[in-house]
């Protein structure tokens, strides 16, 4: 009998030369006995590995360590851009430490969500994360983020490699003149958090040279008003992390079979880089509002949960993120009305992801039943009936707890018509839409190559006559 020819995994490793030949063949024996065959090469430096995936597409896992090179290592920044680049799963391995634990809620905000501290590292682990790469709730569970606080706070975690890169180089100007250019141009780049952590840190010479600088007098001003939050690890006793928080081993414990795989759309939703701002210029904007996510009302108890909400209060946080679709994120009607009931008596508000997360579920498995898979799916499995019914079950949620609300990213007319039918009877209602709403349409699902994937994104985009809705709305001030 002809030997079933297996499934291959093409993994480029980045390794140090001790341990690499070594993982690597662990990693081809632990992706056989999951019936693949695993192709592993290696490059070492972050050029050849850059050149690598670059010039062959099939290679879209990447294995790395922590600073391959002492004195090179990547940034999460770094990182981020290669992942998105070229659509890798990247699993990094990290040597336990202080530095290691805050560096692990960086990789979280880049959206880097399968590192392994090295002692977990094994290929069987590897493997895992290869195969069954993390949701965020599960990410957050082994990089010990535990509460709403815990993940706000990675907002204001600096890639201290990089400000002492940029340090560096205004410091090795020596004519006044290029230092205050230097200085401008970096600044200019910078977030508010990381233009604090670089004056906080430049030298005196440097001080007074750009002290009479405009931008320099601004961020001396937010100095006194912004708190620097720094990841530290929670004196537990040990009774109590065994209770509350997974150990570092209990992710490791991976039952190495053949299992459901995660649905595509669960992979794409749980992402909440909306929240953490990586790479974009919405921090200042998004400093004001918090998600409450799963945990939030999943662990705690509603005591717990309201003090929480209290704390963002007094941090200054005045609207709230909810979500009434995704597995790890959904908030039930029930919690619903709670959370924005007690808002209200707060003086604040939530913005509210609205789709049917049951009749979607059901959509998409129909879809993988009947073998459809392609992007073009992607707007038949999340319709628009399915946005406009959630918008209209939120307002009517909303009614009765005599409560303000917000429907963000709104996509479609019918969601639109529901709005203002609640605004007629009189509510409260704001309503938030996207640009790629309103510039784009659903054709983009359909173009060739697998190019469609490129606007996945939930709601999804509409047709142009919902674009046209849309642009009409603003017109109108609505």
């Amino acid at each position: 009998m002809q030997e079933q020819k297996m499934e291959k995994l093409y993994i480029l490793c980045g390794l140090a030369n001790d341990a690499g030949d070594e993982i690597k063949t662990a990693l081809v024996e632990a992706a056989k006995e999951q019936g693949y065959e695993a192709v592993c090469v290696s490059r070492y430096r972050k050029e050849g590995i850059r050149q690598y995936v670059a010039e062959h597409s099939e290679f879209r896992i990447l294995v790395l360590q922590e600073a391959m090179q002492t004195n090179y290592p990547y940034t999460a920044e770094e990182l981020a851009e290669l992942m998105d680049d070229y659509h890798l799963n990247i699993v990094i391995s990290i040597k336990k430490s202080h530095r290691a634990d805050r560096f692990m809620k960086v990789l979280y905000t880049a959206g880097i969500l399968n590192a392994l501290y090295e002692d977990d590292a094994t290929a069987k682990n590897i493997m895992a994360r290869i195969l069954y790469p993390r949701t965020r709730k599960e990410c957050r569970r082994y990089y010990q983020i535990t509460t709403a606080v815990d993940a706000m706070k990675t907002l204001e975690i600096v890639d201290e490699e990089r400000m002492k890169g940029y340090l560096s180089y205004i410091e090795e100007a020596m004519e006044e003149a290029e230092i205050k250019r230097r200085c401008s141009y970096i600044l200019q780049s910078l977030q508010l958090v990381e233009k604090l952590y670089f004056i906080q840190r430049l030298s005196q010479r440097v001080r007074e040279i750009i002290q009479d600088d405009i931008e320099y007098q601004a961020i001396l001003k937010q100095q006194q008003k912004k708190k620097r939050y720094l990841f530290r690890r929670k004196e537990k006793k040990e009774q109590e992390k065994s209770e509350k928080m997974p150990s570092i081993q209990e992710p490791v414990q991976v039952e190495m079979k053949k299992q459901a795989e995660p649905q595509i759309e669960e992979l794409i939703d749980e992402d909440i880089s909306d929240l953490l701002g990586f790479g974009n210029d919405d921090k200042e904007l998004l400093k004001d509002t918090i998600e409450l996510f799963p945990i939030a009302t999943e662990e705690f108890s509603q005591e717990e949960t309201e003090k929480e909400i209290q704390d963002m209060i007094n941090e200054g946080i005045t609207s709230f993120k909810l979500y009434m679709t995704y597995p790890a994120m959904i908030v039930d009607d029930g919690d619903l009305y709670k959370i924005i009931k007690k808002l209200n008596e707060y003086g604040c508000f939530a913005g509210v992801h609205c789709e049917n997360a049951g009749a979607i579920d059901a959509l998409i498995a129909e879809a993988k039943k009947e073998g459809r898979f392609g992007p073009e799916n992607h707007p038949l499995v999340r319709p628009d009936i399915m946005e406009a019914e959630a918008v209209h079950r939120l307002l009517v949620i909303a009614d009765a707890a005599d409560a303000p609300v917000m429907v963000v990213h709104l996509t479609n007319r019918k969601a639109f018509e529901e709005v203002m039918r609640a605004r007629m009877n009189g509510q409260k209602v704001y309503a938030e839409t996207c640009p790629q709403y309103l510039l784009l349409d659903d054709s983009v699902y359909s173009k060739p190559d697998f190019e469609g994937a490129k606007y996945v994104c939930a709601p999804p985009i509409r047709k142009k006559t919902d674009q046209d809705c849309l642009w009409k709305a603003l017109a109108n001030g609505d």
